[in-house]
């Protein structure tokens, strides 16, 4: 059976364990007890993923884009389709050309961004809390940020209808959802409220 190890605070940040690491041993992350677990075998990560079942999560199956480098999932946000990146440590973000299909306002601006090659922009906050809809579970609503995406990378936005950043769901989402991310099984659990 995977080992949890309940994780607390040690002050000062000097990295943070990237996607690969978190694939490669097959990490999974319970956000709602603090807790990470590498299981020793496939057999430990299908045990766990039928205890949460069991518990009442239901499971949605993210899709490693390389293109992102990391993994996604397809779902609804404010009822409009959206291929969704799947973060464990950033904010819940909206790319502001996604965002205005969607219909979600912006509220104020609340931090520039620094992209890794220089670019700055504003960040706004939702003026809302926005709804998700995952394989048709509703999710706990959160405020995210909304910034140009494209623009933070440096990036030439893809033609229209092509497959886009078009949000992530970061930290935030993941706690306020109680969130269980399983690496071995490429499983997003959420509890069936």
């Amino acid at each position: 059976m995977p080992v949890f190890k309940k994780t607390k605070h040690l002050g000062e940040m000097h990295g943070m364990l990237g996607v690969q690491w978190l694939r490669d041993r097959h990490v999974i992350v319970d956000y709602n007890n603090a807790r990470l677990a590498t299981p020793a075998t496939m057999e430990d990560t299908a045990a766990e993923d039928s205890k949460l079942f069991s518990h009442g999560y239901a499971g949605h199956k993210m899709m490693w884009d390389a293109a992102l480098g990391q993994y996604a999932i397809d779902g609804l946000i404010n009822g409009v389709s959206a291929h969704i990146g799947i973060s464990t440590v950033s904010e819940t973000v909206l790319d502001t050309e996604f965002a205005k299909r969607a219909k979600v306002q912006l509220g104020p601006v609340i931090d520039q961004f620094g992209g890794p090659s220089g670019t700055l922009g504003e960040v706004f906050l939702s003026k809302k809390q926005v709804g998700f809809t995952l394989d048709g579970q509703h999710t706990v609503r959160v405020q995210p940020h909304i910034f140009d995406a494209y623009a933070y990378k440096a990036e030439k936005r893809p033609a229209a209808g092509s497959v886009s950043t078009d949000a992530t769901i970061g930290a935030e989402f993941m706690l306020a959802n109680q969130a269980v991310i399983d690496f071995g099984s490429e499983m997003l659990f959420l509890p069936v409220n």
